[in-house]
């Protein structure tokens, strides 16, 4: 939950001065408009205020900024129930604080509607963050999960079913608690050497070993990667920023995506293949290797085949820098730390042969084997490609764009898509992109781009939303 700054953008406007003196109304004691909000949407007092908090702030938005602003499913929802309070609403509200009419405009559906919706919820939060700072994701999600699947919010009565939150599983504490629990079991370990032990209890400390050597490999692993290098201070390119997320596969897209937000190719959605657009002046180098073999071939499997070989000099310089390792870096990085779940391994094959010849049965620590052998194939295979230099900046990179990660405007698509992948074209005139090169991903979006919002509050999660009011009027 968001603390209430002193120092915003927005202090010294009298509009601002006006909505933070407003009282909401207060019948009696425990039935206010915030005990009401509250009991309905199933939220604490707590809760209820810092929705109400931003409900302020979306109006002072819709009232100040010549776009139209679209709020989010949590704001909008305390509009809603604020519009049912219709003195305090139109007379007080509008009328004495605002000083013009604040209607609701839900979407009229569709996929263009959808589109132009995320777009304007893109422009509410680029502009939340002028005047207020980074917009909370608790009361603003991102563009994905603020038009997700009407499916999602359902009214439910509360004095008749409990609802229980979806449990969020840390997977460092679940791994280690694992670990102490079978380090807890050392006790009951007989004398002598284990692979003496009866086969009970030499499963138990087998079982205790298995994961205890992947941790610990992991642990190595992680220690490899410190190659000691100081993040550079500056900006950083976004094809540099997407190889370093997701190598040469994802810099191809965000180059992809940086030629579409500037029209110097498109998308034929029918055709399925690239087309070129405009002049192709001022682009950079890989920009315009790009866009000559689209000229060449505009199938997106031919294209991504020769445009991933673009980034080699990309690579060369995330490797100077320190952001990214070294070949032979990223070798010992994967195979030194393997050795451990090796060596559990071997531990367990001599205890298999033990067995066999006491004819003693081995089956379930033959399996055990089987999956530290898959485990130690993988660490050995799967080699570490940033630093931890790189993991800082990504983080650093991550952190600074949360809004836009979130929700970008057309023309930070290119940076959004760097940093997330295709997955930032969903609801743009280029998701089919998106849809063909993660189909599994986009399915369940196929379906919200052509959702229909006939009703007001409906028409919120599945059609585009309300589209709020860029200065009221009549």
């Amino acid at each position: 939950m968001q603390s209430i700054s002193s120092e915003l953008a927005a202090d010294g406007h009298p509009l601002w001065q006006r909505i933070k003196a407003h009282a909401f109304p207060q019948a009696a004691p425990g039935c206010g408009f915030s005990d009401r909000l509250a009991r309905e949407q199933g939220w604490t007092r707590a809760q209820a205020a810092a929705a109400i908090e931003e409900y302020r702030r979306f109006c002072f938005l819709a009232v100040t900024e010549a776009e139209v602003m679209c709020p989010s499913h949590q704001v909008d929802m305390v509009w809603h129930l604020h519009m049912t309070y219709t003195r305090d609403y139109w007379t007080r509200w509008c009328g004495e604080v605002l000083q013009t009419p604040l209607h609701h405009e839900p979407s009229r559906g569709g996929r263009e509607q959808l589109a132009h919706h995320r777009e304007l919820y893109a422009q509410t939060l680029a502009r939340y963050e002028v005047w207020f700072g980074a917009p909370p994701p608790a009361w603003w999600p991102g563009t994905l999960q603020r038009f997700d699947r009407p499916g999602r919010y359902r009214a439910v009565d509360t004095a008749r079913f409990w609802l229980l939150p979806k449990p969020r599983w840390n997977a460092p504490q679940l791994a280690l608690s694992i670990v102490g629990l079978g380090l807890a079991s050392i006790a009951w370990a007989m004398e002598g050497s284990p692979l003496e032990w009866r086969g009970a209890d030499f499963l138990k400390l087998y079982a205790l070993l298995m994961p205890a050597s992947i941790i610990l490999a992991l642990i190595w692993r992680r220690l490899l990667r410190d190659n000691g290098a100081a993040s550079p201070g500056g900006e950083i390119a976004p094809v540099e920023l997407a190889y370093l997320v997701g190598g040469p596969t994802r810099g191809f897209d965000a180059t992809v995506a940086s030629l579409l937000q500037k029209e110097a190719i498109g998308w034929d959605e029918a055709g399925q293949r690239f087309v070129l657009l405009g002049s192709g002046g001022g682009l950079s180098a890989s920009e315009s290797a790009l866009r000559n073999i689209v000229a060449g071939d505009g199938r997106p499997d031919q294209v991504l085949k020769l445009g991933s070989r673009l980034f080699s000099e990309t690579r060369q310089k995330l490797v100077r820098n320190g952001q990214l390792l070294d070949d032979a870096t990223a070798r010992r990085a994967a195979f030194l730390p393997a050795l451990l779940p090796v060596l559990v391994l071997l531990f367990g094959a001599a205890k298999i042969l033990v067995g066999l010849q006491r004819d003693r049965p081995v089956a379930f620590l033959v399996v055990l084997s089987l999956i530290m052998l898959v485990s130690s194939v993988v660490l050995m295979l799967k080699r570490p490609q940033r630093s931890r230099a790189g993991d800082r900046i990504v983080a650093a990179q991550r952190r600074r764009h949360a809004r836009l990660v979130r929700a970008p405007m057309k023309s930070e698509v290119p940076l959004a898509v760097a940093l997330v992948g295709t997955a930032a074209l969903s609801g743009t005139a280029w998701a089919g992109y998106h849809q063909l090169r993660a189909p599994a991903a986009s399915s369940s979006n196929s379906s919200e781009r052509s959702a229909d919002a006939s009703s007001d509050s409906g028409g919120s999660d599945s059609g585009g939303g309300c589209g709020g009011c860029g200065g009221g009027g009549d």
